[in-house]
């Protein structure tokens, strides 16, 4: 142990941390003073620069390239089917699972049930499709082509799904019989941003305090039993129903929004929603995925 009336000071950069030579040339003799082989007043001879600092300062640069994100990470929102591929691994996570049970995959490949489904639509496209077999789209259109049509109107959507009191953002294609729902928020969205939202109601005026109008109001979807009038098969119709937020329900978004991990996800929705929806241009303008 050292005393107090010792002479060496243990962190002294010259006792302990070895002197370490730089990657790039430092700014030392910057006045002209005269070296050893250089005779008295003489100008100073300019300086060499060393092989490879060009390249070392360039390098040295902070990375301002932009970058978009082009992968599909984002969690997203689906309905049990026993036609998709997911059935079985659903069916072996939870194995009281029905059909039509809305659940959110996880990019880690797990799956969480989300019932019932409660969302914030925060960001939304609508589109009609045709899809392969392989559920590949393989034509797109931004204009309704009419009820004659063989394209499903479809919208590929930013939610924020309600896990109790844990907020997911997520990316979904919601299409078919799963798209009046989404139709039905998509309105409530383009509503919860007037000037006319608070005047609606108390619990609007509640929920305009919430300063995001995606915040503003929550769509729960339920699945209800219908039969086609066409081929008289029973099938399940996701119907959107939708009101102000509450108290709790905007308290736990004005948690959510202020920690940094949340903000984190919710922008890789936002680049993933951006990716996907580049892609359905291309489709729309040229027939195929660029």
């Amino acid at each position: 142990m050292w005393s107090e009336s010792s002479d060496f000071t243990p962190f002294e950069e010259d006792h302990l941390v070895p002197k370490m030579k730089t990657l790039m040339p430092d700014d030392e003799d910057k006045d002209p003073v005269a070296k050893a082989d250089q005779p008295a007043g003489a100008q100073p001879v300019p300086a060499v620069p060393a092989p490879g600092q060009d390249l070392l300062q360039e390098l040295a640069r902070p990375c301002e390239e932009p970058l978009v994100r082009t992968d599909g990470t984002a969690p997203y929102v689906g309905f049990a089917s026993s036609r998709s591929a997911t059935w079985d691994s659903l069916r072996q996570l939870h194995p009281k699972i029905q059909e039509g049970t809305p659940f959110v995959s996880l990019p880690d490949g797990q799956f969480e049930l989300a019932d019932p489904l409660i969302i914030y639509l925060v960001k939304f496209r609508q589109f009609w499709s045709l899809r392969d077999d392989q559920y590949h789209i393989e034509r797109v259109e931004f204009a309704d082509p009419g009820r004659g049509s063989d394209l499903t109107e479809e919208f590929l959507a930013v939610t924020i799904v309600h896990l109790g009191r844990r907020l997911v953002p997520a990316v979904s294609y919601l299409g078919g019989t799963k798209a009046g729902a989404v139709r039905k928020a998509a309105d409530t969205l383009r509503a919860a941003g007037s000037a006319g939202w608070a005047g609606l109601s108390p619990a609007h005026a509640a929920s305009a305090n919430c300063p995001l109008p995606f915040g503003r109001f929550v769509t729960t979807v339920t699945l209800e039993p219908r039969t086609s009038r066409e081929t008289g098969r029973q099938y399940q119709l996701a119907v959107g129903h939708v009101r102000p937020a509450n108290l709790e329900e905007l308290d736990v978004l004005n948690r959510a929004i202020q920690d940094q991990v949340f903000l984190e996800q919710l922008q890789v929705a936002m680049d993933v929603f951006g990716s996907r929806l580049r892609i359905l241009e291309d489709i729309a303008h040229n027939g195929t995925a660029a």
